[in-house]
């Protein structure tokens, strides 16, 4: 989902996403983390005024081995 304010819509689109979703194996948990982090630091240098928050949602479970960074792991952009 793109970067947007938390509104009541979004808020409801949010949970329609989550509840269409279920467990499903094998995600690649850090690299989609690390991605979500890397375009929120994106989106706030163009959007200096603006707090910007990472939602990682996930079933806890991790299904494989991966490279990198742990998988629990949360990450927060305030700014440059």
């Amino acid at each position: 989902m793109p970067i947007a304010p938390l509104t009541q819509a979004q808020i409801a689109t949010l949970t329609q996403v989550a509840t269409q979703h279920g467990p499903g194996g094998g995600t690649p948990t850090a690299p989609a983390l690390q991605g979500a982090i890397d375009y929120a630091k994106q989106w706030v240098l163009q959007n200096p005024t603006h707090t910007t928050i990472v939602l990682f949602a996930t079933d806890g479970d991790p299904t494989r081995r991966e490279a990198g960074p742990p998988t629990s792991r949360a990450g927060a952009v305030a700014g440059p």
